[in-house]
C-alpha cells in the first residue's frame, strides 16, 4: 500500500480537521479517541509513505501536531467540515482511492474507540462518506 506521493501541508491540516471533527462531534474528546488516531497514523498512514512538500517534518508528526493544535483551539466542528468539503472539492486529485478509504477507516476508528457511535459522530461520518462517494442522481 505504498503510494509515495507528495502533498502540501494544507492537505495534512485538512485531514487533521476531519479527524478532529469526528472526535469533537459530541463535544467531548476522549483519550481513547486521541489514542485511536495516534495508533492508526503510526501503523497504517505510515505505510502510504506520504511526503509533505516544503516541510522537514514527516506526515505522521505533522498530522498529530495539527490535530493537537485543533485540540487546543477548540474550533467549531461545522466550520471545519465545511472547510474540508471546500478543500476536497478543489483538490480531489490529491485524494487517491487508498487515501479516501484510509481517511474513512481512521474516522470510523476514532468514532468507535469509545463505546458505540453516537448520532453526532454518524452525521460527520456520513458527511465525509458522501463527500467522497456522492450518490448517483
Amino acid at each position: 500500500m505504498n503510494l509515495e506521493i507528495e502533498v502540501p501541508e494544507e492537505f495534512v491540516f485538512q485531514l487533521a480537521k476531519v479527524f478532529y471533527c469526528v472526535a469533537a462531534s459530541d463535544k467531548i474528546i476522549r483519550e481513547e479517541e486521541k489514542q485511536a488516531l495516534r495508533k492508526i497514523v503510526e501503523i497504517e498512514w505510515k505505510q502510504l509513505d506520504i511526503k509533505v512538500s516544503k516541510s522537514n517534518v514527516g506526515f505522521e508528526t505533522l498530522l498529530n501536531d495539527f490535530f493537537n493544535t485543533l485540540l487546543e483551539e477548540k474550533p467549531e466542528v461545522t466550520n471545519l467540515i465545511t472547510e474540508f468539503s471546500k478543500y476536497y472539492s478543489t483538490n480531489q486529485n490529491l485524494f487517491e482511492e487508498s487515501i479516501k478509504r484510509l481517511t474513512l477507516k481512521t474516522a470510523f476508528k476514532i468514532a468507535g474507540s469509545f463505546s458505540a457511535n453516537n448520532k453526532s459522530e454518524l452525521v460527520i461520518l456520513s458527511t465525509i462518506y458522501l463527500l467522497f462517494y456522492p450518490l448517483e442522481k
